[in-house]
C-alpha cells in the first residue's frame, strides 16, 4: 500500500489552494511513475540480458554446469537455478511493485483533479449553501462533523 502522505485528499474549505497546487502534485507523481517505470524497464533488461548470457555459457561450457548433453530443458534449469538470475528476477518484482505503486498514487492524483473540478461546480450552485437560516442543512452538519473528525 502506498504511503498514506502520498495519496491525495482534498480540503472543501481551502478549494483555492487546492486547485492551485493539483497540477504541480499531479506532475510529481506522473515524474515517480516515469522514474519508477524506468526502474522496471532497465531491471527486466538486466534479467533478459542474465538469462541469455547465463544460456549462452551453458551452451559453450556444459561441463562448468555438470551438464553430460546440452538440451533445452538444460539449459533452462542452469537459467532458472542461477544465483544472479533469482536475484536479478527478485529485483524485477521488487521494481514492477514500485512501478504499480505509483501508478496508482499518479491515478489517484489525476482522479483528484476531477473531483476539484466537481467540488468546485458544487460550491459554485450554492449545494453547500445553508437555506434553512440559523439552522444548518445535512449537507453542512456532515461537512462539520467531517472536519471535526467525529
Amino acid at each position: 500500500m502506498p504511503d498514506k502522505s502520498d495519496v491525495p485528499t482534498i480540503d472543501l474549505y481551502h478549494l483555492d489552494t487546492e486547485c492551485a497546487t493539483q497540477t504541480e502534485q499531479f506532475a510529481e507523481a506522473g515524474l515517480k511513475y516515469a522514474n519508477s517505470n524506468y526502474n522496471y524497464r532497465n531491471a527486466k533488461l538486466t534479467l533478459d540480458v542474465l538469462k541469455a548470457e547465463t544460456a549462452h555459457d551453458s551452451r559453450l561450457h556444459p561441463e562448468k554446469y555438470n551438464l553430460d548433453k546440452v538440451t533445452d530443458k538444460s539449459v533452462e534449469m542452469v537459467v532458472t537455478e542461477n544465483k544472479e538470475v533469482i536475484k536479478a528476477e527478485k529485483t524485477l518484482n521488487e521494481t514492477e511493485l514500485e512501478m504499480e505503486k505509483a501508478k496508482a498514487i499518479r491515478d489517484a492524483w489525476g482522479q483528484r483533479g476531477s473531483m476539484l473540478k466537481a467540488e468546485i461546480e458544487l460550491w459554485t450552485s450554492n449545494y453547500y449553501s445553508d437555506t434553512g437560516g440559523a439552522s444548518a442543512t445535512r449537507n453542512d452538519k456532515a461537512i462539520r462533523k467531517a472536519k471535526k473528525g467525529d
